[in-house]
């Protein structure tokens, strides 16, 4: 399994959000989540680690399941396995 972080594809110009029926008291906290996912995509790397992690996968014998890639991959991935608390107060934190 590949896991992206943050990478330039035009997934992000085709993406699909839901405004109908939004509820008014969430406006801010949509607003904040949508620079944010906005300014990750305009800095985001181009998708070429991508394609280097799966021909290296492609090309190994017997590769690991979980194939993380990214910038700041070695802080997120430490977060999500052993402080999970923390990686999401810093998210809630970025929205406030």
């Amino acid at each position: 399994m590949v896991e992206p972080i943050w990478f330039k594809t035009n997934l992000g110009n085709h993406a699909v959000a839901s405004k109908g029926n939004a509820i008014p008291d969430y406006n801010n906290y949509r607003r904040k989540v949508d620079a944010l996912t906005q300014k990750g995509l305009d800095e985001a790397q181009t998708p070429e680690p991508v394609v280097n992690i799966i021909k290296k996968i492609i090309g190994t014998k017997n590769p690991k399941f979980s194939n993380p890639v990214g910038k700041q991959l070695g802080m997120i991935v430490f977060l999500q396995n052993f402080a999970p608390k923390m990686l999401e107060s810093t998210m809630l934190k970025s929205l406030k």
